[in-house]
Order: structure tokens, then C-alpha cells, then sequence
């Protein structure tokens, strides 16, 4: 065989090999409730000191290139088949355990959940899990930009509403899985960059399989959701539907940020009539 023709079938089995391991990976799996979904983007600090955790974070961080499953529970013992793939972004050694902050980077679903040989923690399959309509139509199609920028806005209004009257939005409330928050109580953690600066900031450090920019942002968009909102929009395949879901979201939010403005604003009102009397 010709010498590039030879280097040609080597680079498409290599590409072939690539996407293989981007699309499907067995990986150690991470249990959580229903009710502690982390999204693709989000990222969370967790103290591990149970040995089957420990011995879990030093195989992911050893033989799995930081990737982690997350797995949710509904109920005692039913295993949602929808999941988010996580990686370790830092870590630390405490006085007890380790402390380590993971971030979501894509979705997937999980199956062929088992013990791993014989150590004390579970390993699964997880298998990328694709938005069926980003697929079907490139990333510029017009409609998935107009929702794009429409859901962005929103979201940098609702912000802005949260900062400017000093109002803790749902939003902001995701924050107290910071790990910012965590570790230093006094550390200012308001948003000071934009969701789309955020999700375009996580898309540049993505790997092969990770979600891309507008996947990103759609899940961002959902911070303050409730966790039953999360999960349905973690398993839906139409980022339409997301974005769809996110925008109503941050209405929501948006309209309740401004009702609580204008009771302050009233209660302040009071309280001066109050001291003029």
C-alpha cells in the first residue's frame, strides 16, 4: 500500500477510534437524588471521605481522564436512565478526604451498571445522548439563534433585576453549589459575566462528546428550575423544547423578581411615611 494511503486509512481509523471513545465510555457512577441534578455547565463541590467515594475519585481521576458519571435516584432504588456526565476540574487534600469540584460537560445515558471487579463503588456505560434536532440542522439555523438570543436576554435581564435591587433571584440561588461559595462564605459569587459569555467560555475548554455552546447555554438557561424541570429537559433530545422551557423559566423568574422590587420599593415607601408622621 502506497505510503499516504497508508497514513490516510491510519488517520480515518484514528478519527473512527475517537469519536468511539467520545460517544461511549465506561465510567464510574456517582449516585445523587432526584432533587440534586446537576446540569451540563454547572459545577459542584463535593467533600468525599466515604472510602467506596474515594476509591471512585482516585479510578476516575487514574484511569478515566477526570470523566465521572452522575446518576440520579427517584425513589429508594429506581436509576434513572438519563444521566450527566461530569469532570474534575480541581481538587485538594483535606485533613479528612478530598475536597474536589466536578462541573457537568455533557449528558448521557447510562446502562450495564455494575460493581466495579472488586472494589466498592459502581461503574456504567454511559452513551452520549445528541440533541435530535441540532443534528438534523447545523448550529446557525436561524430559528435555534433567534431563541438563542432571545433566552440569552432573559437571562442577562434577570440578572441584572437581581443585581439592581439587591434580590436574590432562582437563579442566583444555584450559586450555593459554587465552589466558590462553599469554600470562602465572604467571597462575592453574583454572575459578572453574561450566559452567553459563560457558555461560550466552557465551550472553548470542550473535548470531543462535551456539549457544545448552544447546548450549554440551554441548560444554563435552566438554573433556578425546578429539579423535575431539569430532569425532563436532561432527558429531552429537542433543544427547541429546552430553550422553549428556559425561556418560560426566566419569565417566570423575571416577573417574580419585579413583583418583590415593588414590594420593597412599597415597604421603603412605608417606612418613610412612617418617620415623617
Amino acid at each position: 500500500m502506497p505510503p499516504r494511503r497508508a497514513l490516510a486509512l491510519l488517520a480515518t481509523i484514528q478519527a473512527a477510534n475517537a469519536l468511539a471513545a467520545a460517544t461511549s465510555k465506561r465510567l464510574p457512577l456517582m449516585p445523587f437524588g432526584a432533587d440534586e441534578v446537576l446540569i451540563p455547565g454547572q459545577s459542584r463541590y463535593l467533600h468525599l471521605y466515604e472510602a467506596r467515594f474515594l476509591s471512585l475519585f482516585e479510578y476516575c481521576t487514574r484511569e478515566c481522564d477526570d470523566d465521572v458519571v452522575l446518576g440520579f435516584f427517584a425513589g429508594d432504588s429506581a436509576l434513572l436512565r438519563c444521566a450527566t456526565r461530569a469532570r474534575v476540574d480541581a481538587w485538594e487534600r483535606l485533613d479528612v478526604g478530598v475536597g474536589v469540584t466536578v462541573r457537568g460537560v455533557a449528558r448521557c445515558t447510562i446502562s450495564d451498571v455494575e460493581r466495579y471487579n472488586d472494589q466498592p463503588f459502581m461503574v456504567a456505560t454511559a452513551d452520549i445522548l445528541e440533541d435530535a434536532d441540532a443534528v438534523a440542522a447545523p448550529a446557525s439555523d436561524a430559528n435555534e439563534k433567534a431563541a438563542v438570543d432571545v433566552v440569552s436576554e432573559l437571562a442577562d435581564e434577570v440578572d441584572s433585576l437581581s443585581a439592581r435591587h439587591d434580590i436574590a433571584a432562582s437563579r442566583e440561588n444555584e450559586l450555593a453549589v459554587d465552589p466558590r461559595a462553599m469554600s470562602n462564605p465572604e467571597t462575592e459569587t453574583r454572575r459578572t459575566t453574561s450566559l452567553t459569555q459563560r457558555a461560550a467560555e466552557l465551550a472553548a475548554t470542550a473535548r470531543p462528546g462535551d456539549c457544545d455552546r448552544n447546548e450549554l447555554l440551554s441548560f444554563l438557561a435552566l438554573e433556578g428550575a425546578p429539579p423535575d424541570v431539569k430532569l425532563k429537559m436532561l432527558a429531552s433530545t429537542s433543544r427547541a423544547e429546552r430553550l422553549a422551557a428556559a425561556r418560560g423559566e426566566l419569565e417566570r423568574q423575571k416577573a417574580e423578581l419585579a413583583a418583590k422590587a415593588s414590594l420593597k420599593s412599597l415597604n421603603l415607601s412605608w417606612g418613610d411615611d412612617d418617620e415623617g408622621s
